[in-house]
């Protein structure tokens, strides 16, 4: 199994201090995990950060399996559009020069306000594949995730499906087990619809949250979804590994954990590969 770790729930301690980076490496490295999979936001735009980061990386044998950029693609002004393409563009220079990551995920992005949804899902895959056309001959994909937080938007395998229809084959899809119960979904029942466009995993795990609990995520109906640790949740993690190892995935798997403690870090990355 190609095991990597979602690096943003981590973020605040490794830009903190360097003790703080090397210990949660080591620990990764210690679980078999191999790549790291980085969010824009890290450090800001201290270049020392990153480079800390890319050489402790490589002192482990380890690489980068996708860097995550925040950015809503769908605009139709001018003006924005072009920013949100430049601002596109210069992270996938960063993903090809300094990451070397095979994969460049954009997400977050939504309707704007008035604009109907099914609009905004042509829009998005639209955007998509112009951002795949800039990163073309550069050796990183551009793909799109099943995003929770905007649940009624992209986060069901249909929407997704949808915005893939319009952004073309070069886009790829990133997996992710827990987002699809915002959306609605069963990830393990909806595997078929997606499984051809599959690039990238993200593996989480959710528990449904008691009438009056505060906190979680709503899911489209209007059930409250909370964080637990990888494989004692309803996000049918092990069948999900299971069909990916048996349709012939062989890319990364990323852990998404809800908090930065080391032990439910290990746990799920010992869950994950116990499926193998």
């Amino acid at each position: 199994m190609k095991t990597s770790v979602m690096l943003f729930p981590y973020h605040q301690r490794m830009v903190k201090e360097q003790s703080d980076l090397d210990q949660l490496l080591d620990m990764f490295a210690a679980c078999g995990v191999g790549a790291v999979e980085p969010m824009a936001g890290y450090a800001g735009d201290d270049p020392a950060a990153w480079a800390a980061l890319c050489a402790a990386m490589k002192r482990r044998g380890m690489v980068c399996s996708c860097f995550d950029v925040g950015a809503n693609l769908v605009t139709t002004d001018a003006e924005s559009r072009q920013q949100v393409l430049e601002r596109v563009k210069n992270a996938i220079r960063f993903a090809v020069d300094t990451l070397q990551a095979p994969n460049i995920m954009l997400y977050g992005s939504k309707q704007a306000e008035g604009m109907d949804i099914p609009t905004g899902r042509r829009i998005y895959g639209e955007m998509l594949g112009e951002c795949a056309e800039l990163a073309e001959g550069t050796g990183t994909r551009v793909c799109f995730e099943d995003f929770g937080a905007y649940r009624d938007f992209a986060a069901a395998a249909d929407a997704c499906m949808e915005v893939l229809s319009h952004a073309g084959d070069k886009v790829g899809f990133v997996f992710d087990n827990g987002n699809f119960l915002l959306g609605g979904d069963r990830p393990a029942d909806i595997f078929d619809r997606c499984r051809s466009r599959i690039c990238h995993v993200h593996i989480k795990d959710f528990r449904m949250m008691a009438a009056g609990e505060p906190g979680g995520f709503e899911d489209v109906r209007g059930n409250r979804l909370g964080g637990i640790w990888i494989g004692k949740g309803i996000a049918q993690v092990r069948e999900c590994i299971a069909l990916l190892k048996g349709s012939g995935y062989d890319g990364w798997y990323s852990e998404e954990n809800h908090s930065d403690r080391f032990d439910e870090s290990a746990y799920g990355l010992g869950v994950m590969n116990g499926c193998y």
